[in-house]
Order: C-alpha cells, then structure tokens, then sequence
C-alpha cells in the first residue's frame, strides 16, 4: 500500500472511530498503524508526564500547536477528552496530514440540521453606554471619535471600536464624582479603556460600572456577567471590583470574573499577577493558574487552564472537560438563543474549541457531529435531546 492509499484508508478507519461504528478488526488495524506512529514520531520520555491526566493536558497542548501551525485554515476540534486514544489520534492525524476530522465535511447532518435551524450570525460588537445622567448612548450606532464628555473625561471611540477615557485637564479641578454603566445584550462584547488606563473586555450579557475618572486613593467598579480585565499598575491606588458579595483587589493584573446571575458560583481567574479575594470572612491570594470559585460555602481555590478561560476574549469557544450544559449556556448568550433540555442528559465530557465567528448553524453541526444529541429548533428556542 503506497503513502496515499494508506492515507485515505486511515481516513476511512478515523471516520469510523469518530462514528463509533468501527468494527473490532478495523480498530485493531488503526491500532496497529497508531503504535507503528507512535514508535517512529511521537516517543514520549518517562518525565513528559507524571499521570494519565497531566499526558492527556499536553497531548491537548501538542494538538492546539498543531494547528496554530497551519495558519492558512482555522480548523475546529472537539472531542470526548475521557478517550486519551481518540485524542493521541487526532494528533497524529495531524501529523501525518490527515485534517478531515476537524473540518465536519458530513452533508447527511448538515441538511438534517439545516432544515431546522436558521443560520444566525454570530455576535458582534455591541452595547449600550449610560451615563452619569441616564442618558444612552448606542455604541454600535456611534461614529468614531468623540461621543460625550464626563467629569474629567472625555469619551472617544477609537478605530478598533473600543470606547476609551481620556483626561480633559480642565485646569486640574476634580469634578464631582460621575460614573457610567456599559453593557452588553445577550449576541454581543465590547471593549473599553477606564480612565487609568485598564483595559476591559465585556462578554454577552454582562456590565460594568465605574467612575469617569479615578479617585486619589483608589479604583473601584463593579460587574455582572463575565468580564476580562488587564489592569494598570499603580501601587498607590488598588483596583477593586466588586461581583455579588465578592470583593477582587488588585494593584495591576490580568483576569478573569465570570459572574452570571444563572450561574452557581463566581468564578475568578488569574492568568498574571496577584489578586485578593474575599467574602465576608473568607479571604484568598490567587497565584497565576489558579481559579477561586466563590459560593455560599466559601472560597474554593483550585488549577485551571487560562487559555480555556479567556479564550471567548480571543474570538473562540474553548470547553475543557464540559457538559453539554456548559457548552449550550455559551452558545446561548453568544447566539441570543434560548436552550430548553428534554429529558436527562449524559454525563459524557467533552474538549474543543471553535471559532465564534462562525454561524449557529455551523457550531451546531459541530456539536450534534460529536455529541450524542440531537438538535432542533423552535422559535429561538433550541431543544436538546439525548
């Protein structure tokens, strides 16, 4: 068998195993080319991992280095992360040139799911900014460059359709205390620079409320829904923000809040620097890597994987061990659509990421394609049975 037959017909036996209709004798046969790969261009060294789940983790690392390789098409991937096989497979496919698993090429279930579903667009940029006096602004309906002055502050839209404060030095006399709300609806994020010049990126269905400038002593806002912050340094004045019953203090860091009022705990991120949580009389120092998740059972603290948090910020959906819950709650306030469960559903978790710039229609094929569950549409109104 010549490099391009053996090609196609480990297509073939990949297709099945994706299918899960491979026989035994096929999956033998793929099995035996795996550790023939596996033996010429994938030895792993005793000290590449120390247990199953941490090999699984850069198994996963190696297949996103893969495909952040082959910058000319931006593939997707998901699959169930408890078959460490399944993935090793993808990886090797990779490898040897196969990319027919991570492209969903199958018309039998697009025309299944196209008949029902409408192909929505994804979200965009979009919010609404109030100001100190109640007055909304459309910010997707704003021209660039200057849209209000505050206080201190005047208000631009820049060319990257970024709302940015800029100090008007009105002979330096501090005007009285002003704050402004922006939000987002469910289908849209934004982006704003504070007046200190702390960057923020607002997921669907979230806010944010801070003054038009800063105080002497100190930066203080508040959020709801999920919020990434990169905040700028100045050891003299902490930047605090306040989520339900949780107080983060910091001095300059990058991180991230997930607080949606459907969700059970308040989960916060550190991906550099430090931050001090605290509720009530709980308290936590994160380390970059950790995730606090706050309840009203206290402060949990535990490691997570950062790119996977702040991946919707970088145009992605990223999922590490989800259910088919937190999968649907995500394409749910990025695609505006309600989800509706019929009946249980499996306790199967899966990894994946995929582009947020692609249609409903399309990130549905994508997880009907490699879930066991089907999909269907009424109204807005996704039902998902098992």
């Amino acid at each position: 068998m010549n490099k391009k037959q053996l090609r196609k017909r480990i297509e073939e036996l990949a297709s099945k195993i994706k299918k899960g209709n491979i026989n035994t004798l096929e999956q033998q046969e793929f099995d035996d080319w795996y550790r023939l790969q596996a033996e010429k261009d994938f030895y792993i060294p005793e000290d590449f991992a120390n247990n199953n789940a941490e090999l699984k983790n850069r198994i996963y690392h190696r297949i996103e280095d893969k495909l952040e390789f082959d910058k000319k098409t931006r593939y997707h991937w998901i699959f169930n992360r408890n078959n460490l096989g399944a993935a090793a497979a993808v990886l090797i496919m990779l490898s040897f040139g196969v990319y027919f698993l991570l492209k969903t090429d199958r018309t039998a279930n697009i025309v299944t799911i196209s008949n029902q579903i409408p192909d929505l667009a994804p979200g965009k940029n979009r919010a609404i900014l109030t100001l100190s006096d109640g007055e909304e602004i459309d910010l997707e309906a704003s021209p660039q460059g200057q849209i209000a002055a505050e206080g201190n502050s005047f208000i631009h839209i820049n060319a990257e359709n970024e709302v940015i404060y800029k100090d008007r030095n009105v002979n330096q006399v501090k005007s009285p205390y002003r704050t402004n709300t922006m939000r987002t609806p469910r289908g849209a994020t934004y982006r704003l620079k504070l007046a200190d010049g702390t960057k923020v990126w607002l997921n669907a269905a979230s806010s944010i409320t801070y003054p038009t400038s800063f105080s002497d002593k100190t930066r203080e806002v508040s959020i709801s829904g999920e919020v990434y912050f990169e905040v700028a340094h100045d050891a003299s004045k902490p930047f605090k923000v306040k989520t339900g019953d949780q107080l983060i203090q910091v001095l300059g860091t990058h991180f991230n809040v997930n607080s949606y009022n459907n969700e059970d705990v308040i989960r916060t991120t550190l991906v550099e620097g430090s931050v001090a949580i605290s509720m009530g009389e709980f308290n936590h120092v994160l380390r970059p890597g950790d995730q606090a998740r706050v309840s009203n059972n206290g402060i949990k603290v535990g490691k997570v994987d950062t790119d996977e948090i702040s991946a919707w910020k970088n145009g992605y959906f990223q999922f590490v061990d989800a259910d088919i819950y937190t999968i649907m709650k995500q394409i749910s306030r990025w695609y505006d659509v309600d989800v509706e469960f019929v009946g249980p559903m499996s306790k199967e978790s899966f990894t994946g990421r995929i582009s947020r710039d692609r249609n409903l229609n399309q990130v549905l094929q994508i997880v009907q394609n490699s879930k066991s569950v089907h999909l269907t549409f009424e109204g807005r109104r996704i039902m998902v049975r098992q």
